[in-house]
């Protein structure tokens, strides 16, 4: 049986968001730029300098019928579509489509504007989905401070509200090309959705104004490297998509060491770059390209030809734990293919630090950063929703540590010389079937978040991998709406004493009798978790599923509600 063990590995690198961790005592508590512009007048310096103010809460309200908004917000990728079988040969088709609306920005009221959902996976919501605003979808011209429109991230993966909007500023001061960004109250129909971040989209209005020609070729970068078989995602923003820039910098990585530096200078402003890398390290930004080849943008200057790095999405950042193992370094990450390829030469590595320490003595200024903090929490601590996440306030304290005590973390790593880096490049992060999961589960709901899952429920599971069948003891069942989404969780254990856990997630309009539906990630998310200890302390992340029917034989979603039913599932993970 041993040989199961190295098919269940921790595959959360292959993700685009993380999943909810399994909290052993209580349970399991995109981006998406718009495209080019229409609008040459939007090219104003002057365009957004109001909207897009980052000392004042603006407010969005939108009028849309109730219907396009229920279709509307439960459009979603579908992960296991996204990355099974060949998932690196093309950028991801996009599954949203615009409404009609009547949206009031900061009191101006616009009539027919386009409105639809953005998001790869990780800001994918039901409840609070990401939105695009074009307001001159419909109506030829129709602008709102000379912009033609807005991209409203939920902050899914902020439980601070306030990363995104401080990442970008942080980025802009070190000289990295970066979206402008403010915050915004949404209103649909009347009802309040939050705060939101309302992020310049990357086009040539953003471009020019940190290019002399803003109208040069830009790809945006998802699950995308400069190598052999990773360059089919980039997506062709700008331009005529012609890829030999990639093309360069991927042969640029295969020169040898004495000729490396050039080759690649000659592909992509390593100066640049070098700014971009390190930004990400400092702001702890995991699911950037240095560490999940994910969310950037890359523009080929027309004046040289070269490669800019530009960040997108940056949701998740000031995070000092990666989900991709603790033994990291905290002064580099590299698991892609030019930072890993730079960082193992001795000149690179030593640019690399030179520009790191740089950034740590003129952006990284521990008053100012908290400052902006400060300002920016009086803002959005009114309108925020305290029963998100950790809560509003106590994840903005997190970033306020994470600020003050990033310098002093790095600099003593440093006290030792630079760290050695032994990580491979990422692996290929597409998706096989590898085996099957079941189980039939009575529970109560309301018990997910409020009961320990040992012992709690009844039922029982079923698992095979790789063509071999395992004995499943179900240890318990719990079901409940910690977050946005229903959750259901059934925990079992394996006959050599490890435990596995099926989550899913899903809309609450299923918790009726008799529903049966598909789980395939286009209106939730179902993971498996392993924990090879037994202790139900340590699990992690070992694969999807989806692809099979989820049935509730009774079901109710008011506290105490018998929630009975069965689950029939395909286990994926990496190829």
């Amino acid at each position: 049986m041993h040989h199961l063990l190295p098919l269940l590995p921790c595959l959360l690198a292959l993700a685009c968001t993380r999943p909810p961790s399994i909290d052993p005592d209580t349970a399991l508590d995109d981006s998406d730029p718009s495209g080019p512009s229409d609008t040459q007048d939007s090219w104003d310096m002057a365009a957004g300098q109001v909207v897009y103010d980052p000392d004042r809460l603006h407010s969005v309200v939108i009028e849309v019928d109730p219907d396009d908004w229920d279709q509307l917000r439960y459009q979603q990728r579908n992960l296991l579509e996204i990355l099974v079988g060949d998932c690196l040969e093309q950028p991801f088709d996009s599954p949203y489509t615009w409404f009609h609306a009547d949206v009031t920005v900061d009191g101006e009221r616009y009539a027919d504007v386009g409105l639809r959902k953005k998001g790869l996976v990780g800001s994918n919501s039901t409840v609070k989905p990401s939105l695009k605003i074009r307001f001159d979808e419909y109506q030829d011209g129709q602008l709102h401070d000379l912009v033609d429109r807005l991209t409203l991230n939920n902050g899914q993966q902020d439980p601070a509200v306030i990363s995104q909007c401080l990442g970008y500023e942080l980025f802009r001061q070190a000289g990295v090309p970066a979206s402008r960004c403010s915050f915004t109250t949404v209103e649909v129909n009347g009802e309040a959705l939050g705060v939101f971040s309302n992020i310049e989209a990357m086009e040539p209005a953003l471009l020019a104004r940190w290019y002399d020609d803003p109208l040069g070729r830009l790809w945006e970068g998802q699950l995308s490297d400069f190598r052999d078989g990773w360059l089919g995602t980039f997506e062709v923003q700008e331009g005529d998509g012609d890829p030999a820039a990639l093309e360069a910098v991927a042969a640029a990585l295969e020169q040898p060491d004495d000729q490396l530096l050039e080759a690649i200078d000659q592909a992509v402003d390593l100066d640049q770059y070098l700014t971009f890398w390190a930004m990400e390290v400092l702001l702890g930004h995991w699911d950037g390209y240095a560490g999940n080849s994910n969310n950037y943008f890359v523009y080929q200057d027309p004046s040289d030809g070269r490669l800019d790095f530009m960040p997108w999405g940056i949701d998740a950042l000031f995070d000092s734990t990666t989900p991709f193992g603790s033994t990291r370094p905290s002064s580099v990450v590299a698991v892609t293919a030019l930072p890993r390829r730079l960082y193992l030469h001795q000149a690179g590595r030593d640019a690399y630090f030179a520009r790191l320490q740089e950034l740590l003595d003129t952006v990284w200024d521990v008053d100012a950063i908290q400052a902006r903090v400060d300002a920016m929490a009086s803002l959005v601590l009114p309108e925020a929703d305290p029963s998100d996440g950790l809560g509003v306030a106590a994840a903005i304290d997190e970033i306020r540590s994470y600020v003050g005590w990033r310098r002093l973390t790095i600099e003593s790593e440093l006290d030792d010389g630079p760290p050695s880096w032994d990580e491979e490049l990422r692996g290929n992060p597409c998706l096989v079937e590898v085996g099957t999961m079941g189980a039939s589960f009575e529970t109560t709901w309301g018990s997910y978040g409020t009961q320990d899952w040992r012992g709690y429920g009844s039922g029982s599971m079923d698992f095979s991998l790789d063509g071999t069948d395992y004995e499943i003891e179900l240890l318990g069942a719990l079901a409940g709406m910690p977050h946005d989404e229903a959750t259901l969780l059934v925990v079992g254990q394996v006959e050599w004493g490890g435990l596995l856990a099926m989550l899913v997630t899903f809309p609450e309009e299923q918790l009726v009798d008799g529903s049966s539906s598909t789980v395939d990630w286009s209106q939730g998310q179902a993971y498996l978790y392993y924990d090879e200890t037994g202790t139900g302390t340590a699990f992690a992340v070992a694969g999807y599923l989806g692809n099979g029917p989820m049935v509730f034989e009774q079901a109710g979603a008011s506290a105490g509600d018998r929630v009975r039913g069965s689950l029939d599932l395909n286990v994926y993970g990496g190829q």
